[in-house]
């Protein structure tokens, strides 16, 4: 059985890590948010990667406060995300804070919160000194 020297092991796992990682973000700039008939969904291409449904979302705003990484479920598709975050509150599950990063979060917020308005019957609560802003 063939020893594989340390440096070649090294060297090996590097060039690894470097494929995983170039995946990772060659994965991330081509994850889309959509809005459907009754659910946000996140989206790889065409392969659906997560759903929501729009009667497990109690409200969508901007971050408030410093977001840990431990406590919500993380979709953001782009590394500079911190005037494009936007969080989806729902309603029941392990993790109720879900967090994407729209291109433009103003703009998505009022699709999403038309689409449940129209597919619910009412409209989601907003939350205090979340207003709608020009900027993007």
């Amino acid at each position: 059985m063939p020893v594989i020297s340390p440096l070649l092991a090294v060297i090996l796992a590097a060039v690894g890590l470097l494929v995983l990682a170039w995946t990772w973000a060659s994965a991330k700039q081509h994850m889309s948010y959509q809005i459907g008939r009754d659910s946000l969904r996140v989206q790889l291409g065409k392969l659906v990667l997560r759903r929501i449904r729009f009667d497990d979302i109690d409200r969508v705003s901007k971050p408030h406060s410093e977001l840990r990484w431990s406590q919500t479920e993380n979709w953001r598709n782009t590394f500079g995300d911190s005037r494009r975050l936007l969080v989806v509150h729902r309603r029941s599950g392990l993790l109720r804070r879900f967090v994407i990063t729209p291109k433009h979060r103003y703009e998505f917020r009022r699709q999403l919160r038309a689409a449940i308005a129209a597919k619910t019957g009412t409209a989601l609560a907003s939350d205090e000194g979340d207003r709608d802003e020009a900027e993007d």
